[in-house]
């Protein structure tokens, strides 16, 4: 859920987070807001009630819901968030996602739900079967035939580490002066502890910035956000691009090694051979 509070003298951060599972969020000043069961323009107003007059003498609440996800991995030929825009199943989703790579196990494909719960799918009965194909709802994962591996890539445009790239394969990810963070940057501004990346399956990578620790998203401050492929993230004199990284396909790197282990074999053999016959 996105709230956006405008009109104010001051520009005041966009406050993204999904709703916890009390049906509530929780905003600056106010505290927490129960939003579940609630349309979006009823939210609105009961936001701006708990603002205006104690907080803000004029005050627009503006109330959306982020975009919804589920996730494509491993043997498929491409492998990144896809959009939930309505209905879909296993074998949709692998086919939305550019279908299976040819090193793929159709019939061991695994569905998470984001639950942690594992279903394990046949694709080539389920191609023949409707019943035998599962839905996919929001935050679920569709690894294919291998481990699902989300991994984003973090480029730096700006400040003492220019030009320089990152790929962040855990979360939470942390960036910030500080030695300990994982992404460490001694540019001016930069405080120890800036900011944080978080993975939620029900959404994406969520952006959250330390209390007070001044963060933009494509040029606009944010306390919190949901980022997308491209955003610009800048924090003191630093800016990074970010970015969702290719995801590594395991099986395939595993037997792309015994195709060249078979044919160094075959090379060694025919070279011996060659040898007995001279010989």
């Amino acid at each position: 859920m996105i709230v956006a509070l405008t009109g104010t003298a001051d520009q005041i951060p966009e406050h993204s987070e999904p709703i916890k599972e009390d049906g509530t969020l929780t905003l600056p000043y106010i505290g927490v807001v129960r939003a579940a069961g609630k349309t979006p323009g009823e939210l609105q107003n009961e936001i701006r009630d708990l603002y205006v007059p104690k907080y803000y003498v004029r005050l627009t609440v503006t109330v959306k819901s982020q975009d919804r996800v589920y996730y494509v991995g491993g043997e498929s030929q491409t492998a990144w968030p896809s959009a939930y825009v309505g209905e879909t199943t296993v074998t949709k989703g692998i086919q939305s996602a550019g279908d299976f790579t040819d090193f793929a196990n159709r019939r061991k494909v695994w569905l998470i739900r984001a639950n942690g719960k594992r279903i394990k799918v046949n694709c080539n009965k389920a191609f023949e079967d409707a019943s035998m194909d599962p839905p996919v709802y929001p935050g679920d994962q569709n690894p294919g035939a291998a481990p699902f591996l989300l991994m984003i890539q973090l480029l730096i445009l700006t400040g003492k580490k220019a030009a320089g790239q990152l790929i962040a394969r855990h979360f939470p990810f942390s960036i910030g002066r500080a030695s300990g963070n994982d992404l460490s940057l001694d540019d001016d501004g930069v405080w120890d502890q800036h900011l944080r990346l978080e993975f939620h399956p029900q959404q994406g990578i969520i952006l959250t910035a330390a209390p007070n620790a001044l963060v933009t998203v494509n040029s606009r401050p944010v306390q919190t956000a949901l980022l997308r492929n491209g955003d610009v993230i800048t924090l003191g004199a630093a800016k990074l691009q970010f970015w969702l990284a290719t995801v590594q396909q395991q099986g395939l790197r595993l037997c792309e090694g015994f195709v060249w282990a078979l044919l160094s074999l075959v090379v060694l053999f025919e070279a011996f051979l060659i040898y007995e016959l001279i010989h």
